[in-house]
């Protein structure tokens, strides 16, 4: 497994991992929120790297990417750091797998590059739109009162929420190491 630090939108710096065939199509992993690039494990570790070139990367502000305090509002610093993956790496027309928050990555790369640079595009359970009568219609009021505290500065409260979270994933209880291990 190589990893890479490569400079994304606004200067920030990305954690990028990659495996398998060096001459095999490219495949760039995006993860969802409050996630990262361990969350594609099992594809990285998979025979997909027979054939296949397999990069995950750590979105702004999650995993071991830089964290910055006002850098998450503009779409194309989201878009630019898929680009600068792209680039750097010199991927030649991947394809772009995104779960869950990372299908919007995904839109936004797309709004402001196009796609002439990639070979297709995956959305894994992904979101593509926020905000909009369609996209709210499938979000339980549970979920939406769990929002205010996946961006709350104060821990507990943040943590609470994950938890909380967690917990509406499964039918059945879960140990507490479980929903650590989440």
């Amino acid at each position: 497994m190589k990893t890479h630090s490569i400079t994304g939108g606004g200067g920030i710096q990305l954690h990028v991992e990659e495996t398998g065939n060096p001459q095999g199509q490219a495949v760039l992993f995006l993860h969802g929120y409050s996630q990262c690039g361990l969350s594609w494990g099992k594809q990285m570790g998979s025979d997909l790297e027979n054939d296949h070139r397999l990069v995950t990367m750590d979105l702004r502000g999650h995993g071991r990417s830089e964290k910055p305090k006002d850098a998450y509002g503009d779409s194309k610093l989201w878009a630019d750091d898929v680009s600068s993956v792209i680039g750097t790496l010199g991927l030649d027309h991947p394809i772009l797998c995104g779960w869950s928050y990372g299908a919007l990555v995904i839109l936004d790369y797309l709004r402001s590059h196009g796609d002439a640079d990639i070979g297709g595009i995956n959305f894994v359970c992904g979101l593509t739109k926020l905000g909009s009568d369609e996209a709210m219609a499938v979000v339980a009021p549970e979920f939406l009162a769990l929002v205010p505290g996946f961006f709350s500065t104060d821990f507990e409260q943040s943590i609470g929420s994950l938890e909380s979270l967690i917990r509406m994933c499964f039918t059945r209880e879960l140990r507490p190491m479980n929903i650590i291990r989440c």
